[in-house]
């Protein structure tokens, strides 16, 4: 079966019918508006003959077992009904016997991930908007009109706000909520009737992630005889400053490990230390930031200390 073309925008959807008390959906009625306009039918059909085989590899079977079959390559690609129509012949002394069956077989659009096309953009009020163009590895096209028939949810860290919008021409669009600080891309998961659900997100996109260990001393170490301090006495101070030279905002992921908190030591090798405290912040383009002892303080014990404390050691 093949599609006619006709001179009409396919984006361009018409209005449903009533016939006789029936409903007739968007899609259908414009095909029928279509055939009405051009005074013909919308598809034309083709007729194709295959012979089937009895051997193993033709049968789906190790062997010749008294079934026939044929392997179709690339067929029923096109959106549409199929009808089938068997025959088999035998001849006995003489004698022809015929055998054929008839039966139809409708086939829809199934969503291939890797031929559709998934943008996310900003949609001015803190979400996002997912737009796609679901369609086949044959590229053809999921409506227009066709979102009565996808059922659509966000993928995990984001919430639906409104409903699918059909933009015609076979793009549809979702606008999202989702956590600013998500390390997830933003998309939807789209499910057909009779389909396994398929995640629709934009490709993947390459991020550079740089780590930077920096020790940090702050506090007052005592004069003492500890034979283990691996400071000279005296009030200690370091502060660390985050430069975004770059021309996009980007994220800042700062974990505080303790291996000495308020004079005391946490581990000593052989054992290890692990993170107390975790915070994440955005540096604009062009941006620095200062973190210092008090903000490794507040990180660990929720307010910045007042006085002189004891020595704290910190992997940040």
């Amino acid at each position: 079966m093949a599609t006619r073309c006709v001179d009409r925008d396919p984006g361009l959807l018409g209005a449903p019918r009533v016939v006789n008390g029936d409903v007739i959906p968007a899609r259908q009625a414009t095909l029928s508006a279509i055939e009405a306009d051009t005074g013909a039918p919308i598809t034309a059909y083709v007729d194709e003959t295959h012979a089937m085989s009895s051997s193993g590899s033709a049968a789906e079977m190790f062997r010749a077992a008294g079934i026939f079959g044929a392997r179709l390559a690339d067929a029923l690609v096109v959106e549409g009904t199929y009808t089938f129509h068997a025959k088999a012949q035998l001849d006995i002394d003489g004698c022809t016997l015929t055998r054929e069956v008839q039966w139809s077989h409708h086939v829809g659009v199934g969503i291939d991930p890797g031929a559709t096309v998934v943008t996310v953009t900003p949609s001015g009020d803190g979400g996002v908007l997912v737009t796609f163009v679901p369609q086949d590895r044959y590229g053809n096209l999921v409506g227009p009109g066709a979102g009565d028939g996808m059922e659509v949810e966000p993928v995990p860290g984001c919430t639906p706000s409104g409903g699918l919008v059909d933009l015609g021409g076979g793009r549809y669009q979702q606008k999202l909520d989702c956590d600013p600080h998500g390390e997830d891309m933003p998309g939807v998961v789209v499910t057909q009737p009779g389909r396994d659900p398929v995640a629709l997100v934009p490709p993947v996109r390459t991020r550079t992630i740089y780590r930077y260990p920096v020790q940090l001393h702050c506090g007052v170490q005592e004069d003492c005889p500890c034979e283990c301090a691996s400071l000279l006495p005296g009030r200690h101070a370091t502060s660390i400053s985050i430069f975004n030279g770059t021309e996009k905002p980007v994220q800042v992921a700062q974990s505080v490990v303790p291996t000495t908190l308020a004079g005391a030591k946490t581990r000593s090798w052989p054992e290890t230390a692990g993170i107390r405290a975790r915070e994440r912040s955005e540096i604009g383009s062009m941006e620095t930031v200062v973190v210092d002892c008090c903000t490794v303080s507040r990180l660990l014990l929720g307010a910045e200390p007042q006085g002189q404390q004891p020595l704290t050691k910190r992997r940040f």
